[in-house]
């Protein structure tokens, strides 16, 4: 028989009599913890009348891992309806935390792909803006599955393609806190993609603690000159294109896709 320490049967203890406490009261609050106050900006596709349309409710669905739906309930506890991405031009959940879709790529030495995401606006400034987007990711090593929850923050300057310089674990879709400065990826950013040699500098020497104070710094002093791109760093199209993304999205054929007001049964 396995034997416990003190402290292990007062843990074990504490755990029998609080849960049952918990559970009572979810019970009777009757509240949904994952539905969130939200508004969708729709683009007229998703009746066919081309006419946009506001629709507010609440968000029944993830926001996370670039969403290809949306299901919106009038009730947190109602019948949903499902919007796809294509129709969506924008979204803001709990009045104030606003997702457009952007134009992103890795940051680093090797910058992957270019894929249009789901991004929140966390600052948008004079000549740069920044954006995160939070994913769930799954590995296996040795046998053993890995989850990691993480918030991704990007950087667009002049409305170029935004790049990766930032990612923090956390637990919620909607952390709003400001990460470090990853001094390597950032520095990277703003002096081998673009020309900010002697800003680069200041971010490896450690001048700037949060990304917002990097972010800051350089919209007082550069964001009203010329804009300095690296040769050869940026293509054609990751040039200024975050204006264009929305309409690009609406425009895709998807007809297999939309499933028009379909109704979705609660959870």
């Amino acid at each position: 028989m396995k034997r416990y320490s003190l402290p292990a049967i007062v843990l074990i203890s504490l755990f029998i009599l609080v849960l049952p406490a918990q559970m009572h009261a979810r019970k009777k609050s009757g509240k949904k913890e994952d539905a969130v106050r939200v508004t969708l900006y729709l683009n007229g596709n998703h009746d066919g009348t081309g006419e946009r349309k506001r629709v507010d409710g609440f968000l029944m669905s993830a926001m996370l891992n670039d969403p290809e739906y949306f299901e919106v309930s009038s009730s947190p506890d109602g019948e949903r309806v499902r919007y796809i991405s294509e129709d969506v031009d924008s979204l803001v959940i709990m009045d104030e935390l606003a997702y457009v879709k952007r134009k992103c790529r890795p940051g680093g030495m090797l910058p992957g792909p270019v894929k249009t995401r789901w991004v929140r606006k966390v600052y948008v400034g004079h000549g740069i803006d920044v954006y995160s987007a939070y994913f769930i990711t799954q590995s296996r090593v040795n046998n053993t599955v890995l989850i990691e929850t993480s918030m991704n923050w990007y950087l667009s300057i002049a409305d170029d393609v935004a790049i990766g310089v930032a990612s923090v674990i956390c637990d919620s879709p909607y952390y709003v806190g400001v990460p470090d400065v990853h001094r390597a990826l950032v520095a990277h950013y703003f002096g081998k993609i673009y020309g900010y040699d002697e800003f680069a500098e200041r971010i490896r020497g450690g001048e700037f603690a949060g990304l917002d104070d990097a972010v800051y710094a350089w919209e007082n002093e550069y964001s009203a000159l010329p804009v300095s791109r690296r040769e050869g760093k940026l293509k054609a199209d990751q040039i200024g294109v975050q204006a264009l993304v929305a309409s690009e999205s609406a425009s895709r054929t998807v007809g297999w896709k939309r499933m028009r007001h379909e109704a979705v049964f609660p959870k």
